[in-house]
């Protein structure tokens, strides 16, 4: 007797509009709907595990940007920014409609699963539900938001960036890591497209997309040139607005800035910036803590970005492109998977890259395999 899919679940899609780069492209969105469909056509459930809409990258910083293109001696750009979530949905619905129409048709039949994310943790606002469901022509209910999906002995976590301290969204979806993809968004990528368009194109398309974003910095000091430290003391100074740092790190950051501008270099930025370097052990452990703490086979997270999986824990990685850092051999060593994951209903499960899909997803290259038994 042949197994039937349950469930199709994927994270981290990071769709964005309408200022580019796209992390989400429409090569994605043509593979994303055939995913979709394949889970309508087997009577399966789509469950989004998170950051499916990057409405932080989409967010405007709230202080400080004009002064940014002040102190690099460039004109802030003139592009459209939506900073309230009912324009920002409509804004990706416009952009991406294949992808709004796929999730309409399985939100209509109840087989829709939504987990936010740090990245789109206004979904979960009155607002952001009511716009979200508008535009799939649903009733609210239909969105099948949650904050943990359990699925027989598979447990979704909350996204996994409960884990992550600089993601956390206990008290809303604003957190120091909100903050620094706000800056890299409408400062440091519009700044890298001004300075040198063409040369440095290729660098601020992959610049959303390192991680950890820490990385940048040695970035921008390799590819920016003789004022690479003016742009990342107004990078600092931008996060510092914007109540990134805390603490003695606070103090330290306004006392470089204000009176002992010598001392900030790209390593001590760095330093005083979150490091998620090891995000990914921190989300393992985490793992089995819960794989103590309850009687599940497998616990299934997003968040890190970085594919992962033992025998009883998988992570579903990005569909972003996901790139180490800046430097030159990393922008040619892009990890460029689209994975999915396949719980059937004999308790086994499935991870695939539908990155060359050419049939179905069962068919797809097989990344973790997780057997019944």
């Amino acid at each position: 007797m042949s197994r039937r899919p349950l469930i199709y679940a994927l994270s981290d899609l990071h769709l964005q509009a309408p200022i580019e780069p796209y992390l989400f492209t429409r090569d994605k969105e043509a593979t994303f709907r055939r995913v979709a469909e394949e889970a309508h056509a087997t009577g399966a459930t789509l469950l989004l595990a998170g950051d499916v809409f990057d409405l932080t990258g989409m967010t405007p910083p709230s202080f400080g940007l004009a002064e940014f293109f002040q102190a690099i001696h460039q004109p802030a750009p003139s592009a459209p920014i939506h900073d309230q979530v009912e324009t920002q949905i409509g804004a990706l619905a416009e952009t991406f409609p294949d992808f709004f129409s796929a999730l309409s048709k399985l939100a209509s039949a109840k087989r829709l699963r939504l987990i936010p994310g740090n990245h789109d943790w206004a979904l979960s606002s009155d607002s952001g539900k009511r716009a979200l469901a508008d535009r799939l022509h649903v009733d609210v209910a239909d969105l099948g938001m949650q904050v943990t999906y359990e699925l027989g002995s598979y447990f979704f976590s909350c996204h996994g960036n409960e884990y992550d301290s600089a993601n956390t969204t206990r008290d809303g979806w604003r957190n120091s890591g909100s903050v620094i993809t706000a800056a890299v968004y409408h400062a440091i990528i519009p700044a890298m497209k001004q300075h040198d368009g063409k040369r440095l194109s290729k660098v601020a398309q992959a610049v959303p997309a390192v991680r950890p974003e820490e990385n940048i910095v040695a970035g921008i000091e390799l590819h920016w040139g003789d004022d690479a430290k003016t742009l990342l003391l107004a990078f600092v100074q931008l996060l510092y607005a914007n109540g990134y740092f805390t603490g003695f790190d606070k103090v330290r950051v306004w006392l470089a800035t204000r009176l002992f501008r010598f001392l900030l270099t790209p390593d001590s930025i760095r330093d005083a910036l979150r490091d998620d370097t090891n995000l990914s052990a921190t989300t393992r452990e985490q793992a089995r803590r819960l794989l103590r703490d309850k009687s599940l086979k497998v616990i299934v997270m997003g968040h890190t970005h970085e594919l992962d999986a033992t025998k009883h824990y998988v992570n579903l990685g990005t569909w972003i492109d996901h790139v180490p850092g800046l430097a030159h051999a990393d922008l040619v060593k892009v990890d460029r998977s689209l994975p999915v994951l396949i719980v059937y209903d004999d308790d086994s499960a499935a991870l695939h890259d539908c990155r060359q899909l050419t049939g179905a997803v069962t068919d797809a290259h097989l990344l973790w395999e997780h057997d019944k038994d």
